[in-house]
């Protein structure tokens, strides 16, 4: 069950920023960066909760961090998936450890205009590396240097990440401790950020921006979520051997990067395939008028009658739009939906939809997926570690967002994990304080030679920044609701024997 919420008016003081840190009024939404003085993820709260936050964020300003952390506290328990107060909270624990300390940005949307469950993966996700970063016993490893995190929120307007991140370019002027950013969640709003971070020599790693146009970008541009010129081949793969669709129609934007990236590959796949070509409808996906789309859906069921529909979009609502436009008939019985990760955030939509047990979903992560491809190795510590954080008193057993991690929240822990594998590696090659340029040249020394194992399988980058042979999957709704894994492409455990090209299939009941 999910805390009733409600949308609710920012009430900061007179915002300010200085030396990076602050947050400013844009398009009726307050953006910017935050170490704990501004409470940034105040859409759809419980507005105790909110006022908790904006009330800890003025004691730290004032000078009262114990007041803060309190306060923190008390936000959290009464909204246990919000990782926000935990990560100013730790914050802070380091700031009175007296001890060195780096610094990773959080790049994020935290839109509150729409529905934006990508944001709250990363927060959760980078909240349970920096707990464990911190309060690991071989901590001296690394030269002895805890985790700060900052949060960046560019809010609804994928163009507003450009003015944040001119905002993390000033910070790391007047913050030496930062390393690097973690980022963005879309394609889009990565696209606008990359260039301007690598003028200023910031690395940025992203967990699972999937755009080919986001290939060779920069030097400093690294991600750990395959592109979508190689996931297309498993996905297309499926399709062919597990569906054996002769309607496919894919929803597109052709201005959407994400979304033409990945439509594109697909089409290209199924014609060297020899496939047939499906047919291609086109959408808007910055048009935020579901009954619009609805109309559109219902137009193709009657004209083009598929029995397979992908949806390329980065938008849950789209999804859910699109689930509830198929009437629950007997003629649309066996029409199954196709969609990415924002299939995956199904899970956590506050939206109403009905049709799930439609979805097939492809994901660069899953939590079951360490039983499946790396049988017998146990699973790392993070899946623990995320129920003691969110769900403390055991209230959500096996409830997404509490208990159990989505894939995004799990890539976006490999994605700060990384980073911090970087700095380690810089530091024990005699850089105690790493500068922008260690970090890049070590991120780029974990590759095929060096990879590093994370929890979504092994990490390796390429010449272009791109994984290596990155675990990707299929899922599908089973059971009566339930996910499940039905095919597995990539490498996972480091040092293991790996055919990249080989897929597992697994029947979906």
């Amino acid at each position: 069950p999910v805390a009733t919420v409600t949308a609710v008016t920012h009430n900061e003081a007179t915002p300010t920023i200085n030396n990076g840190i602050g947050v400013k009024l844009v398009d009726e939404e307050y953006i910017g960066i935050s170490d704990g003085q501004y409470a940034l993820d105040t859409s759809r709260r419980i507005q105790d909760v909110v006022t908790l936050m904006q009330n800890a964020s003025e004691s730290l300003r004032n000078g009262n961090p114990g007041d803060a952390v309190e306060k923190w506290r008390k936000a959290q328990e009464k909204d246990t998936r919000y990782a926000e107060p935990l990560i100013y909270a730790e914050n802070q624990r380091v700031k009175e450890t007296h001890r060195p300390y780096m610094t990773i940005v959080l790049g994020v949307s935290l839109g509150e205009k729409v529905y934006d469950g990508f944001s709250l993966d990363v927060l959760q996700g980078a909240y349970i590396a920096q707990k464990e970063w911190n309060s690991d016993p071989q901590l001296a490893l690394s030269g002895g240097k805890m985790l700060r995190l900052l949060i960046a929120k560019s809010g609804s307007n994928p163009d507003s990440s450009k003015d944040i991140a001119q905002q993390i370019v000033q910070a790391a002027k007047s913050d030496v401790t930062i390393v690097g950013v973690q980022g963005w969640t879309t394609s889009q709003t990565t696209l606008e950020v990359v260039d301007i971070l690598a003028a200023a020599h910031l690395p940025i790693v992203a967990s699972d921006t999937a755009s080919d146009e986001l290939t060779r970008k920069s030097p400093y541009f690294f991600r750990i979520g395959t592109p979508s010129s190689v996931y297309a081949s498993l996905i297309a793969k499926y399709i062919e051997k597990n569906l054996a669709s002769q309607r496919l129609v894919i929803f597109r934007d052709p201005k959407e990067p994400y979304s033409l990236s990945l439509s594109d590959a697909l089409v290209n796949q199924f014609a060297d395939d020899r496939y047939q070509r499906p047919i291609i409808r086109g959408f808007t996906t910055a048009d935020k008028d579901n009954a619009g789309f609805a109309q559109q859906v219902q137009k193709v069921l009657t004209t083009d009658k598929p029995n397979l529909i992908y949806i390329a979009t980065n938008d849950v609502n789209h999804v859910t739009a699109l689930l509830n436009a198929i009437p629950p008939t007997q003629e649309y019985a066996d029409l199954k939906v196709f969609a990415g990760g924002a299939g995956y955030e199904l899970v956590q939509a506050e939206t109403s939809f009905t049709g799930y047990t439609r979805m097939i979903i492809s994901s660069s992560a899953f939590p079951d997926e360490w039983s499946l491809v790396a049988s017998g190795k146990p699973q790392p510590p993070f899946f623990q570690d995320y129920a003691v954080a969110y769900d403390p008193l055991s209230q959500h057993f096996g409830s997404y967002t509490y208990s159990r991690a989505n894939g995004a929240v799990m890539m976006d822990y490999d994605a700060v994990r990384v980073l911090l594998e970087a700095s380690k590696i810089a530091i024990q090659a005699g850089k105690q304080n790493p500068t922008h340029n260690d970090i890049k040249n070590s991120l780029s020394q974990i590759n095929a030679l060096r990879p590093f194992q994370g929890i979504t399988g092994a990490i390796k980058f390429g010449s272009d920044g791109n994984p290596i042979d990155k675990g990707r999957l299929i899922l599908r709704v089973v059971d009566g609701g339930f996910l499940k894994v039905v095919a597995y492409q990539g490498c996972f455990l480091v040092g293991s024997p790996c055919d990249n090209e080989n897929i597992q299939f697994w029947p979906a009941q």
